[in-house]
């Protein structure tokens, strides 16, 4: 075998084995979550015989605490509900408050407006007259100088009787104008108490204005600080579970390798059994092609490599030096470019003869938020142009469109009027004092705005404005994703008990929990959409945050108690036992809980067809450097009030309506829309009849 094959072929093997590990790291994953699925299915059907006294009692503490965990964020989760919903009436009063206070102080600020006007002109008019006195006094002083002053012989003729009618006329418009200016004087003098008096009229008005305000952020902001140790308590109680849950699969994972260890014969975990051989073989035999491979490198004669790679090296000099004589023979039929202007070398003075500079700053253009768009002023007219962009607000009916419409509730306008000061408001320009110099200039935006090309040559300067139009993103990623299919699966290590009736839960697919319908809950960053940054220096966005990318969705589940499984002993009691309505019960709770997922679906597409999925209301939002806590926060109150429709509060309106719905829907099945009865073990293990008054609303001892 020649020198290049041996070692093509050892090159081959090395990345065979890169791929071997992979594969083997991959297996050894698969073997560790068989081990577990075994160990938990021996732990529910109470094959644990291998297992150690400390390892089911770990199990068993382990469930203990998830029980309180679960009790403990559910409480918090009503906590948060109640909190909400005071901050809520506690906005109402404060806006009725402040109606109120403007009722009676709008009118009144109408009428000090008014009088300041009115003394406003008042002062000019004093103003004026004394200007006029002044003028006419001077105008009567020299007429009388000139009519003391005897007549010069041959001197310029003077009309004495003329001048001494101006006289008197200047004296008559002089008493009228004191007349005047005393009137003038008392009517301003009036006109000032009155705003005196108006002004003493609004201070307490204003000030239990100011009060009524300052109560409304101060409870605002304590609602925000209980708001905020809900969720970190609810964080750290999530931590907590996080925490639990690994415990708990370390555990399960121990214990199905004690089973699989064994060797035991249960026929209930045959399949799992199987399910761990296979993972290990798979991994056996990954490594077996591992150590295979290494095994024939290293029978490869010594020094292979070495001769293989100067082999290569040589090869590669001989390709280098045939580019090397290519790029000579091109660089030797290349022409000298002409002479350009030397602008280092230009003077700037003034040149009359010198046609004027035009500015050309291109466009006008078009960019998606965030990203960039190459403002272009090279069709400029001049020579050795000096280029200045500046960035101002677009007119009013340029401005960006918010991200929602118009319908909905008043409650949900009012909050979506609040978020919109971050959703390019009117009058937005980016950071103060941006400015960009060249001729090109790539610049990125966030919001619309109008740009300025400023030129010079020194001799002559022209100015020209753009508009740069931003596009929201989309639609793609910028939707709300619906998942429709919802899997069933049955509620872990769940038992019927009269004492104790869970039949089922509508849960976040994702997650396998509650309370929410957006994965995955308050605060939505990270999981439901993430925060970008814009780095443009010198830019008018330069160092602004902005939502980079939305991955809301709903995904739904459908869980139901252990014992409603066809395979449950239960199950089979009630058969035995002549209660064949244990099937009409599980199929009332699988249809029930079903329907709540159903029901979100519904509610998620009617708010995107009204145009408020919140997938496009964040999309338009962003802020400056400092304000990022606001983006964040501003960010999940809009997710949230979309959410509240989706996963209405207990004991809300819409809890209450989306029950009745549910009823409503599951009573149109005869087999549903009736009574029965079913065998229910109490806390004893003992089978008791347990009437069910209507299967149509059976599933409410889910919720």
């Amino acid at each position: 075998m020649s020198l290049l094959q041996l070692g093509f072929r050892e090159i081959g093997r090395k990345y065979q084995r890169l791929r071997l590990k992979r594969g083997i790291k991959a297996a050894a994953r698969a073997h560790s979550d068989a081990l577990r699925v075994l160990g938990r299915r021996a732990a529910e059907t109470g094959v644990t015989a291998p297992a150690s006294a400390a390892l089911l009692a770990s199990l068993a503490e382990i469930k203990e605490s998830n029980r309180q965990l679960a009790s403990r964020l559910d409480a918090l989760g009503e906590k948060k509900t109640a909190l909400e919903a005071q901050g809520a009436a506690d906005t109402s009063r404060f806006e009725t408050l402040e109606k109120e206070v403007k009722a009676r102080k709008d009118p009144v600020d109408a009428e000090l407006a008014a009088q300041q006007k009115t003394a406003s002109r008042n002062q000019r008019d004093i103003d004026a007259t004394r200007r006029r006195l002044n003028q006419a006094q001077q105008e009567q002083q020299s007429l009388e100088q000139k009519l003391q002053k005897p007549a010069e012989p041959g001197g310029k003729a003077f009309d004495r009787t003329q001048a001494e009618a101006q006289v008197a006329a200047l004296h008559a418009e002089q008493r009228d104008g004191e007349i005047k200016l005393t009137q003038l004087i008392e009517q301003g003098a009036v006109a000032q108490a009155e705003i005196q008096k108006l002004k003493t009229t609004l201070a307490p008005m204003q000030a239990e204005l100011d009060q009524v305000r300052a109560n409304a952020r101060q409870a605002a902001e304590k609602l925000k600080q209980a708001l905020a140790e809900v969720r970190k308590e609810s964080e750290r109680l999530r931590a907590e579970v996080a925490g639990l849950s690994d415990r708990r699969d370390k555990d399960f994972e121990e214990l199905g390798g004690a089973v699989a260890d064994a060797g035991l014969q249960a026929p209930e975990l045959a399949p799992d059994q199987e399910s761990v051989a296979a993972a290990a073989g798979s991994q056996a035999a990954l490594q077996q092609q591992f150590d295979d491979s290494l095994a024939a490198s290293n029978s490869t004669p010594k020094g292979t490599m070495l001769k293989f790679a100067a082999l290569m090296s040589v090869s590669a000099f001989a390709l280098a030096g045939a580019g090397y004589a290519a790029n000579q023979a091109i660089q030797a039929l290349n022409q000298p470019p002409p002479e350009a202007v030397d602008c280092t070398r230009m003077t700037y003075d003034v040149d009359p003869e010198k046609p004027p500079v035009e500015a050309d700053p291109g466009g006008p253009y078009k960019v998606v938020r965030g990203e960039q768009a190459m403002l272009d002023g090279s069709k400029s007219k001049g020579i050795c142009l000096q280029y200045t962009w500046t960035f101002s607000a677009v007119p009013k009916e340029e401005a960006d469109k918010p991200g929602h419409s118009d319908k909905g509730s008043a409650e949900d306008q009012s909050v979506f009027e609040a978020v919109d000061q971050l959703a390019c408001p009117e009058g937005t320009t980016g950071n103060p004092g941006a400015r960009k110099t060249g001729p090109q200039a790539p610049t990125n935006f966030l919001c619309s705005l109008k740009v300025t090309l400023t030129v010079t040559d020194g001799n002559s300067t022209d100015s020209a404005d753009v508009l740069v139009k931003v596009q929201p993103r989309g639609p793609k990623g910028w939707k709300t994703s619906i998942k429709k299919k919802q899997k069933e699966a049955p509620i872990p290590a769940s038992k019927l008990v009269t004492a104790m009736l869970q039949f089922g839960q509508n849960v976040c697919a994702l997650d396998t929990t509650g309370g929410h319908a957006l994965h995955a809950g308050k605060s939505w960053q990270g999981e439901g959409y993430g925060v970008d940054t814009i780095a443009d220096p010198d830019g008018p966005f330069d160092r602004w945050w902005y939502i980079g990318s939305s991955s809301l969705k709903i995904e739904r589940k459908v869980l139901f108690n252990e014992d409603l499984g066809k395979k449950s002993a239960l199950y089979r009691h009630n058969l035995e036992n002549a209660h064949p309505d244990i099937e009409i019960l599980r199929q009332s709770v699988l249809a029930h809980e079903r329907l709540h997922g159903e029901i979100i679906f519904e509610k998620m597409e009617k708010i995107q067809q009204e145009g408020n999925d919140p997938a496009k209301i964040i999309e338009t939002l962003s802020a400056s450097e400092e304000k990022q806590d606001t983006l964040i926060e501003w960010t999940d109150v809009a997710i949230a009030q979309i959410e509240g429709h989706l996963y209405p509060g207990r004991g809300s309106d819409e809890y209450i309506q989306v029950h009745e719905d549910l009823k409503q829907r599951l009573s149109k099945n005869r087999n549903f829309d009736r009574a029965g009865e079913v065998l229910i073990p109490d806390t004893e293990g003992v089978y008791q009849p347990y009437p069910i008054a209507n299967f149509a609303a059976a599933g409410e001892n889910a919720e």
